[in-house]
């Protein structure tokens, strides 16, 4: 598969037969609980570098990049901080660590991204 057509493909995406059964042919690769790639061809890491936009705006739909993140609009050594108005946890993929801190939901001024997340 050409890696400029990857897709990232949440477990709530196909019934959990369908997605099982494409772990099992090679179809798909697991990055993170709940987070699947169909590109098999190069290293998980880049695939998450490459599509951490997509992967974090689905699973955290109306997070704000902050903290750290907030000047480079993106990841600051294999980290990137958000702001989501859930609970404090951190998600670790291979490359990346998406480390949640409780706060309000975007606010009036913070830029909308595409793929559904927020820059302060």
């Amino acid at each position: 598969m050409d890696s400029s057509t990857s897709t990232i493909i949440l477990t709530g995406d196909l019934p959990r037969s369908t997605l099982s059964q494409m772990l099992t042919r090679g179809a798909v690769r697991r990055l993170a609980t709940g987070v699947y790639t169909t590109d098999t061809s190069i290293a998980p890491e880049r695939v998450v570098r490459r599509e951490w936009r997509t992967i974090v705006g689905r699973l955290f739909p109306d997070a704000t990049i902050s903290d750290r993140s907030a000047r480079t609009a993106g990841p600051v050594d294999g980290t990137l901080f958000l702001v989501y108005p859930h609970n404090d946890r951190t998600l670790t993929m291979p490359g990346l660590a998406v480390s949640l801190r409780r706060g309000a939901a975007p606010q009036p001024g913070d830029i909308p991204l595409p793929g559904g997340l927020h820059q302060a």
